[in-house]
């Protein structure tokens, strides 16, 4: 088994600990969200920084190597504005500010490896 695949299941073990989220509109965003991917993409943990929305990004033929070398602000940024221009998300984007919780883009390659973009509610008003 690969080592780096090892250290990221780890690693999500002792970071990001399964949670079920109080607000109604965050839970109903998870639900639509995976329901729309026909898989569960769209997560909701418990983290040292908070509560936050984890977004999983496979990226099909990338290496961990490759995910390092990303431009990983200009990645957050567009993530982010994508997430505030769209008119069916103002709601959850009032909703996690609210509620004080962080988004996540994990980004997961090939190889197990993986890199996460970290925003903060104040990055979404």
């Amino acid at each position: 088994m690969n080592l780096s695949f090892l250290v990221s299941i780890v690693l999500s073990i002792f970071m990001g600990a399964a949670a079920a989220p109080t607000n109604e509109t965050i839970s109903a965003f998870i639900q639509e969200a995976n329901k729309e991917a026909g898989m569960e993409l769209v997560t909701y943990e418990e983290t040292p920084f908070g509560n936050a929305v984890v977004f999983t990004v496979n990226i099909p033929g990338a290496s961990a190597a490759d995910l390092q070398a990303m431009p990983t602000d200009a990645m957050k940024q567009e993530f982010v504005q994508g997430l505030k221009s769209d008119s069916d998300s103002a709601e959850f984007i009032n909703a996690l500010v609210e509620e004080k919780t962080n988004i996540i883009m994990r980004l997961v390659s090939e190889d197990g490896g993986s890199l996460e973009l970290f925003a903060p509610p104040a990055d979404l008003k």
